[in-house]
């Protein structure tokens, strides 16, 4: 079975995740790329604030790590559970004139062409906009995604890591439906693109076989003391206002 993270690394992302549910009641995806920072050896972030929206904010030696966390419905994570959520934002001025229709950026959808043509515009724009944004950040080498899932109440986790690779647009069968693009793998419905209103590109992510569980202790096992308590609380007000302070610069 794949191990992804060493005892010592998960011992390390256990603790990390008991000091963010103490503090904060749930998980970001900003802060999680912060704790797989302190994880995972040799890595390091590569942005500076949450307007950044590109491809890979973390990275190691040879990989670029697009780090994705999310919450299951179930009580408990197992492998075979999936989360359909925002891969990323796709709007019609980024693809081909064979999916759209209209000039610069008033392009629109064309939502009389052929929707395998459209689908496969997607993921060209995905793979050219992956090797784009890593020549950007200086990222050499292979592409993952390292994903947390998580329940509810942020007491039992999972965690795994998959070379990203979305294949061809061949790949899947293409729909449109009502106002989204739907891309399926036989039953399963991997791609749905919203392509009025925020253009987003939801992706199905599922939990495999090799899936890391453990379970996320409360704090009463005193994990943290009082000192450190209050030094997080500290940390997490100032991040919280440095992020206020600069959405409202926007």
């Amino acid at each position: 079975m794949a191990q992804y993270l060493s005892q010592p690394q998960l011992d390390k992302l256990k603790v990390l995740l008991v000091k963010e549910k103490a503090v904060a009641h749930q998980l970001s995806g900003d802060r999680f790329e912060d704790i797989l920072v302190q994880v995972l050896p040799d890595c390091r972030k590569t942005v500076v604030n949450t307007r950044d929206k590109r491809w890979f904010d973390i990275a190691q030696p040879g990989r670029g790590i697009e780090a994705k966390t999310f919450q299951v419905k179930e009580g408990k994570v197992a492998s075979g559970i999936t989360v359909s959520n925002v891969l990323k934002r796709v709007a019609p001025n980024l693809l081909p004139s064979v999916a759209t229709i209209g000039e610069g950026l008033n392009r629109q959808v064309n939502v009389n062409a052929d929707p395998a043509d459209v689908g496969n515009a997607i993921l060209e724009y995905l793979d050219q906009s992956m090797h784009d944004h890593a020549r950007q950040k200086g990222i050499d080498g292979k592409f993952f995604f390292a994903i947390l899932f998580r329940n509810q109440t942020m007491t039992h986790a999972g965690y795994w890591e998959e070379e990203i690779d979305f294949g061809k647009g061949l790949n899947y069968n293409w729909e449109w439906r009502g106002r989204s693009l739907v891309g399926r793998e036989g039953r399963k419905e991997i791609f749905t693109w919203y392509w009025a209103g925020g253009r987003q590109l939801f992706y199905r992510f599922e939990a495999p076989a090799t899936i890391q569980l453990f379970d996320i202790p409360d704090n009463h096992y005193h994990l943290i003391d009082d000192n450190e308590m209050k030094s997080l609380l500290d940390e997490a007000f100032k991040r919280g206002y440095e992020k206020g302070s600069s959405e409202s610069k926007r």
